[in-house]
């Protein structure tokens, strides 16, 4: 019987990766709050499951982060950590 299923193609480049390099200052939009001021670099802590957090609680460097941004919303002054991949520049 011969395999018809798709192979999988090596060097696919990674879509999930953003295609701009944000900096501090810039001017985004972030999900549907509107736009965002950029105001530094931050780490994210990844969320887990409820029954892993005795786990990364007695050993919080080993808790999966990722790097992400600290924002300003325009509208609201309100300033919080997003994921970069929920960010969007603005044209």
């Amino acid at each position: 019987m011969k395999d018809d299923t798709p192979r999988i193609v090596e060097g696919i480049i990674n879509l999930s990766k953003p295609k701009h390099t944000f900096r501090v200052g810039d001017v985004v939009e972030w999900l549907d709050q509107g736009q965002a001021l950029i105001l530094g670099q931050c780490e994210i802590l990844d969320p887990i499951h409820s029954n892993e957090y005795d786990l990364y609680s007695a050993d919080p460097a080993s808790w999966p982060r990722e790097s992400g941004w600290v924002i300003e919303l325009r509208e609201t002054g309100e300033i919080i950590e997003v994921h970069e991949e929920t960010l969007e520049v603005i044209n």
